[in-house]
């Protein structure tokens, strides 16, 4: 049977190069800066996608002439509440693989201050819902080959023009057609 050797994390030092050391997050001073035990400053290290709160358990790395240390990862959170992934100094994100899924028990929310784009190019976008709302404050533009709908009511006002334009137009009821207006041009 091998001997197990077993590391103290609460401070570790690597031949005088790279010092880790375990401790908590006492407080945040910016973006991606923490202070840790009360006494020492780390930054969020690029690899660390979660962001460190006050009350957590980090593992941190202090390189020898460096003047910060850094926070290489979350050891544990005194009470679970919401995590937030968000990379150091506000870099891009990209999720690469053949099948990607976001799942929450409760809601997702998506949201943008500039612009959000779904596509499937090659494929079949799909939308399942009890409820569908669509809200634009300018425009809502549709472009498709084909709009099939089914509805088993179907209402559309509009405070100022309703147009319907197509080559040929049919109007179908099985049982009456109304037509109201002030006046009515046919023709």
């Amino acid at each position: 049977m091998q001997a197990q050797t077993v590391v103290s994390l609460r401070q570790y030092q690597d031949e005088g190069h790279t010092r880790l050391s375990q401790g908590v997050v006492t407080g945040a001073e910016a973006e991606g800066l923490f202070t840790v035990d009360h006494a020492t400053r780390a930054r969020q290290a690029f690899s660390c996608l979660i962001t460190p709160e006050p009350g957590d358990t980090v593992l941190t790395a202090r390189p020898e002439s460096a003047k910060e240390a850094f926070i290489l990862a979350i050891l544990s959170r005194p009470q679970p509440r919401q995590a937030r992934l968000a990379l150091p100094e506000n870099e891009a994100l990209c999720l690469h693989g053949k099948r990607l899924s976001l799942l929450g028990q409760e809601s997702v929310d998506i949201a943008s201050l500039g612009e959000l784009s779904l596509s499937a190019v090659l494929g079949v976008l799909s939308l399942t819902s009890r409820n569908i709302f669509q809200t634009a404050s300018e425009s809502l533009i549709q472009n498709a080959r084909n709009h099939i709908g089914r509805v088993h009511n179907f209402a559309m006002t509009a405070k100022q023009l309703l147009r319907l334009h197509g080559r040929q137009q049919i109007i179908t009821a099985d049982q009456d057609v109304r037509i109201d207006g002030e006046r009515i041009n046919m023709g």
